[in-house]
């Protein structure tokens, strides 16, 4: 009886083995489609209110059988989780999804004859500093585990991956939040200089221009508004002259930067039989992105 019983197990278990082979040759796969789900492809660089930039997409299959179901492993250049633009410029990358797993920088979804599709997201996680340009990558889709080997032959997809970064730029008073500053110069003398204590600070993803308008045009206006006791003053940013006679004047860089302290000097000229009281002007700082950068 021991010797019958041992010989039952072992031929029911050669049963159950075979009948499961049968089932997987009866399931066919075969890759359709990568397919974008939203058109958004920005990412600003300022952005602070959580993710600056999700981009969604579907992959499709054609999977024929009975309880047939199979992995698709999703990859950006091998793993590399990164977008690149020239100059060995990164755009990190997070995957996401309601369904699948990450492995070494790779997205596992399962799909089956019951669910052919599914949805997968690629995130740009923020307090990313990038220059202007276009970042790509190439997502791959392929069949994976033990039954990639029965999908039909096209059994890989491909699909470009782009970003952009736009031409921005950013100017504020270092170490401040208010946009609006008050200097106070102090008892007029002919030829003081006065630095004030908080500098320009600048951020931009290229090239950028800072442009300085003076309402009275470079001179100090007496309280009683008589431009004949006017006081003309001459204001430098790092060390270049800006001409306020116009109506305005620019001071240019062509370098990106993630954060750049500008040093502001204003001298006092002439104050000779001038009438006391207060003295005033307003000077408006405004910056622009250079707009024609090359990516």
């Amino acid at each position: 009886m021991w010797i019958n019983r041992r010989f039952l197990i072992c031929f029911l278990a050669s049963i159950l083995s075979g009948h499961a082979l049968s089932s997987n040759l009866d399931c066919q796969f075969n890759l359709l489609s990568i397919e974008p789900l939203s058109a958004k492809s920005t990412y600003d660089v300022f952005f602070t209110g959580g993710m600056p930039l999700i981009q969604n997409y579907q992959i499709r299959a054609e999977i024929t059988g009975q309880e047939c179901a199979i992995d698709v492993e999703l990859d950006i250049d091998q793993g590399a989780k990164v977008l690149r633009r020239s100059g060995s410029k990164e755009m990190k990358l997070e995957w996401h999804g309601n369904a699948g797993y990450e492995k070494a920088g790779r997205w596992y979804i399962s799909l089956s004859e019951l669910n052919e599709t599914a949805r997968f997201q690629i995130r740009y996680p923020p307090n990313q500093w990038l220059t202007a340009g276009h970042f790509t990558g190439q997502l791959h889709a392929s069949f994976s585990g033990p039954n990639a080997n029965l999908a039909q032959q096209e059994q890989q997809l491909t699909y470009d991956v782009s970003v952009s970064v736009l031409p921005s730029a950013k100017i504020q008073f270092y170490g401040l939040s208010q946009r609006h500053y008050e200097l106070n110069i102090g008892d007029l003398t002919k030829n003081k200089t006065v630095q004030p204590g908080p500098k320009l600070w600048v951020q931009s993803t290229g090239g950028y221009s800072i442009t300085v308008e003076s309402i009275n045009r470079g001179v100090l206006r007496h309280q009683s508004e008589n431009s004949q006791w006017d006081i003309a003053y001459q204001l430098t940013l790092e060390n270049q002259n800006i001409d306020l006679n116009q109506s305005i004047d620019q001071w240019f860089s062509q370098h990106s930067t993630s954060g750049k302290p500008i040093p502001m000097t204003f001298l006092v000229g002439d104050t000779k039989n001038k009438p006391s009281g207060r003295y005033h002007d307003t000077v408006n700082i405004s910056i622009q992105p250079e707009l024609t950068q090359q990516p």
